[in-house]
């Protein structure tokens, strides 16, 4: 461990929630305006800038001549490996499954929308197909980023520090701070969250499953936010009557 290292953490787990914190309070009312393209372009930096420290810390490592599989990283066929995998493939059935039984149902859609207005930052949930889509591409991105980032590298460096508990309950704390743009009960949810993330992470040994359950995560509340304050055309369907 070097002063890099001491910089990246620095970089990524605190000077950055920062300013997420104060950027989405600039585009906070925008988002509750719903004004045209905000949504997006906010999906899109955040995007950017999650995979900007991701690279930037993945070449830290690799300058430093260090195995990916101390990050937990391990692409062996084990059992965690192959139920990653399988996860891969029946969660957007299933997905699809949820989002179809419910779109054009409005008393459903009513009740998850009264449901979300009482969680916080739902503006920053998408209303749209196109936003559905950046959505998903956050949700693949911050899956990954964020869990190499705060469950691989951040307690990879608090181990090295103090132990796998202090590591556990640092990181978590970290992760919820990282969120607290979405308010308290944001930064309680997310460092709870980041909890059972890292117990996974222990309990397997592996980053996979831990990332696949944030990226699965993410977009389960991207599609809630859509049914919730997306607007669905009636389907149509055609009763051909055969009086012969």
């Amino acid at each position: 461990m070097n002063l890099v290292d001491h910089l990246n953490v620095l970089v990524f787990s605190c000077l950055y929630p920062i300013y997420v914190f104060f950027t989405y309070r600039k585009v906070k009312n925008d988002l509750i305006e719903n004004k045209p393209g905000i949504r997006i372009g906010d999906y899109k930096e955040t995007i950017f800038w999650l995979w900007l420290l991701c690279v930037i810390t993945i070449i830290i490592w690799i300058s430093n001549d260090r195995m990916f599989i101390v990050l937990r990283l391990d692409f062996s066929f084990s059992w965690v490996v192959l139920t990653s995998i399988l996860l891969f493939f029946i969660t957007p059935f299933l997905f699809l499954l949820l989002f179809r039984s419910i779109r054009n149902h409005d008393e459903k859609r009513e009740s998850i929308k009264e449901k979300l207005d009482r969680v916080s930052a739902n503006e920053f949930l998408p209303r749209s197909k196109k936003e559905f889509k950046w959505f998903v591409f956050l949700s693949i991105t911050a899956g990954i980023c964020e869990e190499l980032l705060f469950r691989g590298f951040l307690i990879w460096y608090f181990e090295t520090l103090t132990n796998t508990f202090l590591a556990i309950l640092l990181s978590s704390i970290l992760f919820g701070a990282a969120h607290s743009y979405q308010g308290v009960k944001g930064f309680i949810r997310s460092g709870f969250l980041g909890l059972i993330l890292a117990l996974i992470l222990i309990w397997t040994d592996s980053l996979l499953i831990p990332i696949f359950i944030h990226i699965a995560g993410d977009i389960y509340n991207g599609i809630v936010g859509w049914l919730g304050y997306g607007e669905f055309k009636k389907l149509n369907i055609k009763k051909s009557a055969n009086n012969k």
